[in-house]
């Protein structure tokens, strides 16, 4: 709009026309005028971005809406809004502008359909609204920076798994124990129930039974011991052309071994580096709500830097405790074990032998 006033009065000058200096001065309050009153109703707005819906499939697809609120009437055409979208695994990163009319309610909701193809925990960011003048001449912004976090989980396959009995019939002590099943831990108490045939006499609470008319049974601890740690290691050592490159195939292998140990009802412990607490964070799965929670947490605490040694830092935190394997899948990705790689994301044929 400047250059087209200085070009006018330009003309203006070098052929002393003035019906082109009545011009200029007519543009000029226009511009002015128009500027200001944007100004006025840009201040007035308030932005936020909302997800109905936060959990999608790799794939697919996610709505999410922008509320707009105003105490004024807006003087303009339509906005245009600045969107980035980040999956904060990857640190992939894309920016989108959205168009929408200018509507003379104070309450407007615009509604817009988002494709995300691969796998992570997306940032859905409107940094900026702008608003533009009748002519689309001018436009004035506002900065909002509101945010909406959406998780597309991975597709899950059944990955070519043998449970050894070793794994099967393993027993350690832990720190933690089961709170709804009784086990063998004599060094913790699980509860007290009656006394039915097949009960050891040694389990029975002589105490608590001479004050009942029944004999009270007591029930020892299950500690919950894992044979199986899986350790999520994808970002060590990795630069950010192959952290696009892999994030998905490293999610899909994470989530398929998970849930295929989940299947043949082996419980274990899934563990990453949290980002927020700068420590060891672990999930013990053994259901889909544990690997549904586990995929949560671990899409939002995660990050892209990583220690050098995660095994290090679990085996140091968790010394009291013992397993049979520990599963480190990198960022290639592949599942190792003890240094070896036993199975990697295009491997099809290899057996993987626990």
């Amino acid at each position: 709009m400047i250059l087209l006033l200085l070009v006018l009065l330009y003309l203006a000058l070098i052929y002393t026309s003035e019906a082109l200096v009545m011009l200029v001065i007519f543009a000029a309050f226009y511009a002015f005028f128009s500027y200001l009153f944007l100004g006025m109703s840009i201040a007035a707005i308030t932005c936020n971005i909302e997800a109905p819906i936060t959990i999608s499939e790799e794939g697919g697809s996610v709505g999410f809406r922008i509320h707009m609120h105003t105490d004024r009437v807006n003087i303009g055409s339509r906005f245009t809004f600045y969107v980035s979208v980040q999956n904060t695994l990857s640190g992939k990163r894309k920016r989108m502008r959205l168009n929408a009319v200018c509507s003379k309610e104070k309450d407007q909701t615009l509604y817009y359909e988002l494709a995300l193809p691969d796998a992570g925990n997306y940032e859905i960011t409107l940094r900026r609204v702008c608003l533009h003048d009748y002519m689309n001449f001018l436009s004035n912004s506002k900065t909002v920076n509101s945010s909406v976090s959406v998780q597309v989980l991975p597709h899950i396959k059944e990955l070519p798994i043998r449970i050894s009995q070793a794994v099967r019939r393993f027993y350690g002590e832990s720190d933690t124990y089961d709170d709804s099943h009784p086990g063998g831990d004599s060094a913790e108490l699980f509860g007290f129930r009656p006394f039915v045939d097949g009960d050891r006499m040694r389990q029975i609470h002589w105490k608590l039974s001479s004050k009942s008319d029944e004999l009270i049974v007591r029930e020892d601890a299950l500690p919950k011991t894992c044979a199986i740690v899986i350790l999520a290691d994808f970002g060590y050592n990795h630069t950010k052309r192959c952290r696009n490159q892999t994030t998905g195939e490293f999610l899909r292998l994470l989530g398929s071994l998970s849930y295929t140990l989940m299947d043949f009802e082996c419980a274990h412990y899934i563990a990453w580096f949290n980002q927020k607490t700068q420590d060891i964070a672990r999930i013990r799965v053994e259901d889909e709500e544990g690997f549904y929670t586990f995929f949560a947490r671990y899409m939002t605490e995660t990050g892209r830097d990583y220690p050098q040694d995660l095994k290090e830092l679990y085996d140091r935190k968790y010394s009291a405790e013992h397993y049979l394997h520990a599963l480190i899948i990198n960022g290639e990705p592949a599942i190792i074990r003890d240094n070896e790689r036993i199975y990697s994301y295009s491997d099809t044929e290899s057996e993987i032998l626990l």
